[in-house]
């Protein structure tokens, strides 16, 4: 009984080719996934610099300013909180830190039909004055496959600041329903931290 101890070289060939596509499959869907966490994690970030302007704002009755800046590469964003009061130093150094936006590619606000190269959202006199709309982030200026998007609801006066995979129906602006439509966000958004 004759037994074959090799492989022929088409046999090698095809074991290759066959690791070789899933090895990229693999490569594609990490890279993906990659990119989707850190495009995520940098809307998080807005978020919480978003609350923590509305934070400072009603702790120190102060004028916060946030401002979203193009690069000069036009390759992400500068985001950074101005506070027009006087903060503890190491508040003040921590607050006004530049942080840079890689992954998000589009920044735009309700109201603006264009691009804008900076934008001024603003926290103002204790509540008195905050802007108001929806923020949309995404990957790419028009929404397709493979474009990731979120949006942060700014509701105009202290309250959650919320944030939602879909655009926000809020074209009914009374001030019952809009407070029911962002305090569903906040829930949906709560719950989906939780799990």
């Amino acid at each position: 009984m004759f037994r074959r101890l090799y492989f022929t070289l088409l046999e090698l060939l095809v074991v290759i080719a066959i690791v070789g596509s899933l090895a990229g499959i693999i490569g594609i869907n990490v890279t993906y996934a990659i990119r989707e966490q850190r495009f995520r994690s940098e809307v998080d970030l807005v978020v919480d610099q978003l609350r923590l302007a509305q934070d400072l704002m009603l702790i120190f009755h102060a004028n916060i300013n946030v401002v979203v800046t193009l690069t000069e590469e036009r390759n992400g964003f500068f985001l950074e909180l101005l506070p027009k009061v006087s903060l503890p130093s190491p508040w003040l150094k921590e607050v006004s830190r530049k942080r840079h936006l890689r992954y998000i590619q589009h920044f735009n606000f309700t109201g603006l039909e264009r691009e804008v190269n900076q934008l001024e959202l603003k926290f103002l006199s204790g509540g008195s004055e905050m802007s108001q709309g929806v923020i949309r982030l995404s990957t790419h200026e028009i929404d397709g496959p493979g474009v990731l998007t979120r949006y942060i609801v700014l509701p105009g006066h202290p309250a959650p600041i919320s944030i939602t995979d879909d655009l926000p129906n809020l074209k009914d602006r009374s001030e019952e329903n809009y407070n029911k439509e962002i305090t569903f966000r906040t829930v949906e958004a709560i719950n989906a931290k939780k799990s």
